[in-house]
C-alpha cells in the first residue's frame, strides 16, 4: 500500500514537471559510459547487500565476497573513468572531481548526514513500537515534529549561508546532531514517546541548517567545469550511504534480536542502543570531516 499512495504524488509531480520545466539551452547528445555504469551498480549492489548479510551478526563467506565484489568493481569503474579521460573521451563521472580535498570531505560529512538520518528513520519507529509498545502510526508520527522543523529551518539556513558563509550553519548544524545522538543514547534506556520526539527535533534542526548548505559549500570549492560531476557524486553518495544506513541499522538490530535468546523487545532495545552508539561515532566523524574541508579550504 506505501506505493500505491505515493502514486497520485507521483503522478502530480510528473503532470506539474511537464507543464513547468523548460529546457534553456542547446541539447548534446554525448556517448553515454553503459559500462561504467554497469561496473558501478555491480559495485553499489554487493555493497548493500553485504551491509544486509551482516544481520547474521558476523562476517559471514557471502558478506567477505560481496565486499570484495564491491571493492573489485569500483576498481575497474575508476580505471575505466580514467581510460577514457586519458582519451578525451567523456566518462559518466570526472573522477578528478575527488583530488579536490575540501569537495571530498565536504561530500564525506553529507554522506555521513544521509547515513544517519535513514539510520534513525529506521531505528525510532521500530523501537517504539517493539520496546515501548507503540501503534505503527504513533511510532511514525515521532519523526513528523522533527520534518516539520526541518523544512522550516532550510530557507533560514540559506539566509544564514548567504550572509554568514557556509561555516557558522553547517558546523551549527552538524554540532546538533552530535548534540542529538548524546541525547538519544542517553535517554534510550527509558525513552518515551515524548522523549524520543525532543530528541528528534534537535537532529532535524541540524540537518535543516546543514544538509543544504554542505551541497552547496562543496560545489562551490571545485571548477565551474567540474560543478556537474560534483553534484552526481554527492547525489549518488546520499543515496548509496542512506540506503547503507538503513542496512547497517537493520543488520545491527537483527544480530542482537537473533542472540536474545526469546526476550524480542528486550534485545531489540539492546540493538537499537548499539545501533545509536555508531550513530554518535559518525556523527562525530562527520563534523570532523566538515571542520577539515573548511580548514583545508581556507575558512578556518
Amino acid at each position: 500500500m506505501i506505493f500505491w499512495v505515493v502514486l497520485p504524488l507521483l503522478l502530480l509531480s510528473f503532470v506539474l514537471g511537464g507543464l513547468s520545466v523548460r529546457q534553456s539551452s542547446n541539447l548534446r547528445r554525448p556517448p553515454f559510459d553503459a559500462m561504467g555504469l554497469l561496473y558501478l551498480a555491480i559495485s553499489f549492489t554487493c555493497l548493500l547487500l553485504g551491509c544486509t548479510e551482516l544481520g547474521h551478526g558476523r562476517i559471514t563467506f557471502t558478506a567477505a565476497l560481496l565486499f570484495a565484489g564491491f571493492l573489485l568493481a569500483l576498481f575497474f569503474f575508476r580505471n575505466r573513468e580514467r581510460n577514457l579521460m586519458d582519451q578525451g573521451k567523456r566518462p559518466l563521472l570526472n573522477i578528478r572531481a575527488l583530488k579536490n580535498r575540501p569537495f571530498v570531505l565536504g561530500a564525506l560529512g553529507l554522506s555521513l548526514l544521509q547515513f544517519i538520518c535513514l539510520a534513525l528513520g529506521f531505528l525510532i519507529p521500530s523501537f517504539s513500537q517493539i520496546v515501548t509498545g507503540e501503534n505503527a502510526f504513533t511510532a511514525g508520527c515521532i519523526l513528523l515534529p522533527g520534518c516539520v522543523l526541518g523544512a522550516l529551518f532550510a530557507p533560514l539556513s540559506g539566509r544564514i549561508y548567504d550572509r554568514f558563509g557556509a561555516r557558522r550553519p553547517v558546523l551549527l548544524g552538524s554540532a546538533l546532531l552530535i548534540l542529538s545522538m548524546v541525547l538519544f543514547n542517553a535517554a534510550l534506556p527509558f525513552a518515551s514517546t515524548g522523549i524520543l520526539t525532543v530528541c528528534y527535533l534537535f537532529f532535524a534542526a541540524g540537518q535543516g541548517l546543514s544538509v543544504g548548505n554542505i551541497l552547496t559549500y562543496s560545489l562551490s570549492v571545485l571548477d565551474r567545469s567540474m560543478k556537474p560531476d560534483g553534484n552526481a557524486i554527492c547525489n549518488t553518495a546520499q543515496q548509496l550511504s542512506g540506503a547503507v544506513g538503513t542496512a547497517v541499522a537493520a543488520a545491527i538490530v537483527s544480530a542482537a534480536q537473533t542472540d536474545g535468546a526469546g526476550d524480542f523487545a528486550r534485545a531489540t532495545a539492546l540493538g537499537t542502543a548499539e545501533a545509536l552508539l555508531v550513530l554518535l561515532i559518525l556523527s562525530l566523524l562527520q563534523f570532523l570531516a566538515l571542520f577539515l574541508s573548511f580548514r583545508k579550504e581556507g575558512r578556518l
